[in-house]
Order: structure tokens, then C-alpha cells, then sequence
């Protein structure tokens, strides 16, 4: 469950989208510098892992996108999320909790995390819209999450996760953001998610029906 994203299972394959070895579970990326987890929407993570590239291989994904973005990301030394079978959210969670505390393969214990995107640049009625382009993730908009949704809710997790998660909103694209990682936030964040505590804000629950007897 959601609670498991605490526990030490960070030593995982996260970048299954790519081709070679990296298409199995079993393999790690190839990492020439700690590499520190990179956030934002795609097309962005996929520009900034460009620029970044210092492999001189360009990509070489072998034609898919996600692949091409996966082989520049790597060569970039940074760790992107980039699993497409048996993706979901608490997955994209504990993907999360697991680069806040630094525990990525290649992170080398440094919960350093870079944003492709500027946390601060977030509208909320984007959160909103119906997203167009390259479509959301299983399925027809209207009923389930896009890559802006997911970001969104990184954004958030972070925030309450990181001691000094206030910061996330004024730093410059590209800047590197050493996370303060809160066990309490943690703690409050899961019972928040798992509705053990009311969130500020949230409707009432509604009253029982009235008795025909």
C-alpha cells in the first residue's frame, strides 16, 4: 500500500521505458555521476535531459520516444521515472518517497532532486483542463490522469514530504533542490491519502439515509 513507499524498496529498475538492458527489471542505469531525480512535464524533462546529455550519444533510444527520452536522461546522469507497464500512482509515489530520502540507484544517497519544469510556473486550472497532445495514461482524458496531473500531484507530495518543501515554489528551472526529508510529513501525508485524516477542506461525509421503519 501506500505506507510501503517507506520502506526500503528503492532499489528498482525505473527506467523499464528504455530499450537494451534497461528494458528488463533486473537492469540499472549506467550512471557516470550521482544522478539526482528530475521532475517536471515531459516534454520538459525531455529537453533538459538534452541539453544536460553528456554521453555524445544524442539518445539512441532505437526510434520510441520514451526510449530516446530514457537514453538521454541516463546519459544526463538523471533519474527519471520512465516504467510504462504496471505504472500507477502509488508506484509514482514510492518512485517519489524514494528520491526524497535519495535511495534511487545512482543517487548515491544525495536526495537531491532537479525540476524541468518550475514548481513555481504551476497553474491550477491547468490541473483542470482537458489535456491534449500526446493524450493521458490509460485511457480517454475526461477519466484518467495526464502527465500535468501527475507533476501536479509530485509538486504537492513534495511540499509536505520535505521539511523545506516551501522552497520548491521560488527555485529557477534547473536548479538543484536538496530535500529535507520529514519522517512526520511522511506519516501525515500517508494517513491523509489513506483518509485517516480529514483534510482541511474536504466536504463532511454524508449523513446516513433516513430510517423507514
Amino acid at each position: 500500500g501506500v505506507r510501503a513507499a517507506g520502506a526500503d524498496s528503492c532499489d528498482a529498475n525505473w527506467f523499464t521505458a528504455g530499450s537494451g538492458d534497461l528494458a528488463s527489471p533486473a537492469g540499472r542505469p549506467s550512471f557516470s555521476a550521482p544522478a539526482p531525480a528530475v521532475l517536471g512535464y515531459d516534454a520538459s524533462i525531455f529537453d533538459f535531459c538534452t541539453q544536460q546529455d553528456v554521453s555524445g550519444g544524442g539518445g539512441g533510444g532505437g526510434g520510441s520516444w520514451q526510449a530516446d527520452l530514457v537514453a538521454r536522461c541516463v546519459g544526463a546522469n538523471l533519474n527519471a521515472l520512465r516504467v510504462l507497464r504496471g505504472w500507477n500512482m502509488c508506484l509514482n509515489f514510492r518512485w517519489l518517497v524514494c528520491a526524497a530520502r535519495g535511495k534511487l540507484p545512482g543517487q548515491a544517497l544525495r536526495p537531491e532532486l532537479v525540476f524541468a519544469t518550475r514548481p513555481g510556473d504551476l497553474q491550477v486550472l491547468r490541473a483542470y483542463q482537458r489535456r491534449e497532445g500526446r493524450g493521458c495514461i490509460g485511457g480517454p482524458c475526461e477519466s484518467h490522469y495526464s502527465p500535468e496531473h501527475i507533476f501536479f500531484a509530485e509538486v504537492c507530495a513534495l511540499s509536505a514530504l520535505c521539511a523545506n518543501g516551501g522552497e520548491l515554489f521560488s527555485l529557477p528551472a534547473g536548479q538543484r533542490f536538496e530535500c529535507h526529508f520529514s519522517a512526520g510529513g511522511f506519516e501525515a501525508l500517508v494517513d491523509q491519502l489513506t483518509g485517516r485524516t480529514k483534510v482541511a477542506g474536504s466536504p463532511p461525509p454524508p449523513s446516513p439515509p433516513p430510517s423507514t421503519s
